[in-house]
C-alpha cells in the first residue's frame, strides 16, 4: 500500500471501527441498535426515488433496442488495457473481490470476461449479479448521528 489512507482504512477496518457513530437519530428518535440503523438508512435511502422507474414512458422504443447499439467485439487486451485503470484500493462490491485483485489475476480471468461482455452486448442481457451494488452512507456535512445529513454511494462489483 503506498496511500497512507488505504493503510489506516486497513487498520480501522481491523479493530471494528466505524465511522458511522453507535447512536443515530432520523429526526423523531435516537437509534442504537446497529440493524435498526442499518434498517433506519435503507429507509431514508429508499426514500430518495420520488418516481418508480416503471412509470417512465419510454414512447416507441421497441423491447429489443440492443440491435441499435453497437460497441464492437470486446478483446482480451480491451479488457486487460481497463483492468489497469482500476484504483488499487480494497474497495470490493458484494462479490468481495477487491480491485487490486482483478488487477493482479486480470491475465487469468481476461478471456472468460471478454466471453461474458461480448455475450452480454450480442444478447442485451446483463449479469443480475454484477447490477447489485452494496451501499456506504457517506457523511455530507453537518452532525454525524442525523441520518438525513448522509448520502449513499454505490460499490459495484469491479468485474461490473
Amino acid at each position: 500500500m503506498t496511500d497512507p489512507s488505504d493503510f489506516w482504512s486497513f487498520v480501522r477496518d481491523s479493530r471494528g471501527h466505524s465511522r458511522i457513530p453507535g447512536v443515530m437519530s432520523d429526526g423523531q428518535r435516537s437509534i442504537d441498535k446497529p440493524q435498526d440503523i442499518v434498517n433506519a438508512f435503507a429507509q431514508h435511502f429508499g426514500g430518495v426515488y420520488d418516481t418508480p422507474c416503471d412509470t417512465y414512458d419510454f414512447g416507441d422504443v421497441e423491447d429489443d433496442f440492443c440491435q441499435f447499439i453497437s460497441i464492437g467485439e470486446i478483446k482480451e487486451d480491451d479488457i486487460v488495457r481497463a483492468s489497469k485503470k482500476l484504483s488499487n484500493k480494497r474497495t470490493a462490491g458484494l462479490d468481495e473481490i477487491p480491485s487490486f485483485m482483478v488487477k493482479d489475476s486480470i491475465g487469468a480471468v481476461s478471456a472468460s470476461l471478454a466471453r461474458i461482455f461480448n455475450l452480454s452486448t450480442s444478447t442485451g442481457i446483463y449479469p443480475s449479479v454484477w447490477k447489485r451494488s452494496k451501499i456506504i452512507p457517506v457523511l455530507k456535512k453537518g452532525e454525524k448521528y442525523m441520518i438525513s445529513k448522509y448520502r449513499p454511494i454505490s460499490i459495484l462489483s469491479n468485474f461490473s
